[in-house]
């Protein structure tokens, strides 16, 4: 297929055929020059319904893991699409954050906390309660409690006072710090 242009000075606006749609493009050429594009179109495309979940998109037949908290219950989801609507199937975990990041463990699973030695029972975390005042305390976009090494940066807080995610660091005081203005939440 011979691609048609329109040309103003040396700017030339073509509309390419995509196999997906239409895209305009705005380029710099000489001030004559000629375009082919050799492709085929075809006739069957699949089209697979979709699922939304935390801002991504599931396909048909796709399946996510999806662990968040939920007051004190862990939740540890595997969620399959089918068409558009998000069957989950739940699994007893428990949720902790170890170095920033979040992490499951399995019933009889044992793990450390950031501060305190735990092992996954069916009811929930049974730890050692260990006091670690040289960490601060914090709680993940998730909902999940955890702790940060004083100095951490980066940490993705759930920000209660102004109801949304931040990305903050743990102060030397032992204190987490997140800069404020509306443009700091990653989203509302």
């Amino acid at each position: 297929a011979v691609v048609s242009t329109q040309s103003t000075g040396n700017t030339l606006i073509a509309l390419l055929p995509l196999l997906v749609g239409l895209t305009m493009a705005q380029v710099d050429f000489p001030e004559s020059f000629e375009v082919e594009l050799d492709f085929e179109i075809s006739s069957t495309m699949e089209v697979r319904e979709a699922c939304y979940a935390d801002m991504a998109i599931v396909l048909d037949g796709d399946s996510i893991t999806r662990n968040y908290q939920n007051g004190t219950d862990s939740v540890c989801q595997t969620c399959t699409c089918n068409n558009g609507t998000f069957e989950c199937e739940n699994t007893p975990c428990c949720l902790y954050i170890e170095k920033g990041e979040q992490k499951v463990a399995y019933v009889g699973e044992s793990f450390h906390d950031g501060c305190n030695n735990c092992r996954c029972m069916e009811f929930g975390a049974a730890c050692n309660l260990m006091a670690c005042p040289s960490k601060c305390t914090y709680t993940n976009w998730n909902g999940v409690f955890g702790y940060a090494r004083r100095g951490a940066k980066n940490l993705e807080v759930w920000n209660e006072d102004h109801g949304c995610p931040m990305y903050c660091k743990c102060k030397k005081t032992g204190v987490i710090k997140c800069p404020w203005s509306f443009n700091m939440c990653i989203y509302n």
